[in-house]
């Protein structure tokens, strides 16, 4: 039989890899919509709020300030896979970020079921609010979409606007 995962417990199991693996600088932001809105339907296999919020969870991890320098890291990326995945990895990708307020890049690793390909910087689906995760902070920071202040009271970026770069083989 087929394995299922939710893209949530993908998110969860792959942050927790990536931190044991050495990577510091990994976070899980929670996206959530409310689940009247017709964008709700794109979220695959949604945790429901008590609230009646969908949300669903992304691992997005930091790759610097430079814009190029992401794109050029996913298309390497892609073009390593190329030659074992024949037909399946082409053409250039849209890869949709998120920016702090140092100016960092946030590339998110969402995984989304039965796409033929599945690419660092693929789309966050639309949301209305989020919280994002530290893991690796000491002690572990969080902040609200929203709010002034994280969780250590440092001023934050009220909502980090998604952004995109295209990203060519």
């Amino acid at each position: 039989d087929e394995f299922r995962a939710s893209s949530s417990e993908f998110a969860v199991v792959l942050a927790a890899l990536l931190w044991r693996m050495g990577m510091r600088h990994v976070r899980v932001a929670v996206l959530c919509t409310d689940a009247s809105a017709p964008h709700a339907q794109q979220l695959q296999a949604p945790e429901v709020s008590s609230d009646g919020h969908w949300c669903h969870a992304v691992t997005e991890v930091r790759l610097g300030k430079n814009v190029k320098r992401l794109s050029k890291w996913v298309a390497d990326h892609r073009r390593a896979l190329k030659s074992k995945y024949r037909g399946h990895i082409r053409g250039a990708k849209e890869l949709h970020y998120r920016a702090d307020r140092k100016g960092y890049l946030w590339l998110g690793l969402r995984w989304i079921n039965r796409q033929e390909e599945v690419h660092p910087g693929v789309t966050y689906g639309e949301y209305d609010r989020a919280a994002t995760y530290y893991p690796a902070a000491e002690p572990m920071r969080w902040e609200v979409d929203g709010e002034l202040m994280d969780s250590r009271g440092n001023i934050k970026v009220q909502k980090p606007p998604v952004q995109s770069v295209l990203s060519a083989m």
